[in-house]
């Protein structure tokens, strides 16, 4: 399953607990969960429509990770990173676009991950957690050399939380997604 942490956390009586956490693969079977933490995380023009999400666990599901706690028996996705392969060097609008009969943006012999989503439920946001899972996801991609670097955009607000885990960033993105205004962020692996 990959990474694992017991954290102390409170509970609703307000005594600690001991929480698993735990980071692997996501599956076509998680789709509801990454939906419904899409549309939590982001205001609906940045939000990863459902035929895209279907398909990126179909097609690259080996580029997905989430991370997840159990309760009650029960796995509970806390937040998740989204991805595929491009033979850019950074994210364009061809490698984010909705799959058609005629365009695939995934291309599994790309040298670049592009990652398009890095969410964490609002609820769970400030537990390092979004940190947790970046640096696992860096970790596990970094592995058997079959990238050379991952890239992103993000706002603004977000680029010295990705600087932290080595990104640069190249200004602002042409990518016009959910009303533009993009900066370009890239990793070398």
């Amino acid at each position: 399953m990959g990474f694992s942490d017991l954290r102390r956390t409170r509970s609703a009586t307000n005594k600690f607990t001991k929480e698993r956490i735990y980071v692997r693969t996501l599956m076509l079977s998680d789709l509801e969960a990454c939906v419904a933490l899409e549309e939590a995380a982001f205001i609906s023009s940045e939000r990863c429509p459902r035929e895209t999400f279907s398909y990126r666990l179909k097609v690259c599901p080996e580029l997905c990770f989430g991370i997840f706690t159990i309760r009650r028996s029960k796995e509970y996705l806390l937040g998740h990173v989204i991805a595929t392969k491009t033979l850019s060097s950074s994210v364009t609008e061809s490698s984010m676009a909705v799959a058609t009969s005629r365009n695939s943006p995934h291309n599994p012999a790309g040298p670049t991950i592009a990652l398009h989503s890095l969410a964490i439920q609002p609820a769970h946001q400030g537990r390092y957690l979004g940190s947790t899972l970046l640096q696992e996801y860096i970790q596990r991609m970094s592995v058997g050399g079959c990238v050379q670097r991952i890239a992103l955009i993000a706002r603004d607000r977000l680029v010295g939380f990705y600087e932290r885990f080595g990104f640069r960033c190249n200004g602002v993105s042409p990518v016009k997604f959910g009303g533009g205004e993009w900066m370009d962020l890239v990793r070398e692996i």
